[in-house]
């Protein structure tokens, strides 16, 4: 990844995830196209999670326009967070989380993650 090429020039001393879901309008009759009751639309609702320092897309899953924003976070994240741990250990970890993704199984698992440094 070019991540990890950029990085291993200089490791960075903090790591920000930046995590996100967003309505991504569809029309027609698309598979896993659903109405989105919080946006009041129909789509998709992907989630998102981009390297807050650079703004480079990390990982982005597809789910369908019925899934709560916090649905799935955390196996979302947990390979990302289990790269990170692996490839900086010596960094500073932060989150940057719109308030609807702060369900408090993320927050239970952030701080197990937290623990576990």
């Amino acid at each position: 990844m070019l991540r990890n090429k950029i990085y291993s020039i200089q490791t960075p001393q903090a790591v920000i995830l930046d995590l996100d879901s967003t309505l991504l309008d569809a029309y027609g009759k698309q598979e896993g196209r659903a109405f989105n009751f919080h946006c009041q639309s129909n789509g998709y609702h992907p989630l998102a999670c981009y390297d807050g320092m650079t703004g480079d897309l990390i990982k982005i899953q597809l789910r369908d326009g019925t899934q709560h924003s916090c649905a799935g976070v955390v196996d979302f994240l947990q390979p990302i967070l289990d790269e990170c741990l692996n490839d900086y250990r010596k960094s500073v970890f932060c989150f940057v989380v719109t308030a609807v993704l702060l369900c408090l199984t993320f927050i239970s698992s952030a701080g197990k993650m937290a623990q576990a440094m």
